[in-house]
């Protein structure tokens, strides 16, 4: 999906090593898609990306679900917003919200094209 399969962006120490895998690319995807489905100014919590995503063991994807999408804001597809203003990924404290930014084209076209 995105050029890279490294995280991008600044975090934790050493997650920006870690390689992007099969988890990370299936939570991305959900993430695009559950913001698309929303349309325009949709908003999304991360503990609902990682309801949909894991089910009963969501809490263990928190912070994953927070590294996949501070990858997709230095991607230029979503932001994080908190009390109304958009913030960078690793400032924002709970609850952060994401939602796609405004350039981001989430017709059904683009979006049955994310696997």
């Amino acid at each position: 999906m995105l050029r890279s399969d490294r995280y991008q962006g600044r975090g934790p120490r050493g997650w920006g090593e870690r390689k992007f895998d099969a988890l990370d690319r299936e939570i991305e995807v959900t993430m695009l898609r559950l913001l698309a489905a929303r349309g325009p100014g949709g908003l999304l919590t991360l503990s609902e990306s990682a309801l949909a995503v894991g089910g009963d063991g969501w809490r263990g994807l928190l912070d994953r679900i927070r590294r996949v999408a501070a990858r997709l804001v230095g991607a230029g597809l979503i932001e994080f917003v908190w009390q109304g203003r958009v913030v960078d990924p690793w400032d924002a404290t709970t609850p952060a919200l994401i939602r796609l930014t405004r350039g981001y084209d989430s017709t059904p076209a683009v979006t049955s094209r994310l696997n």
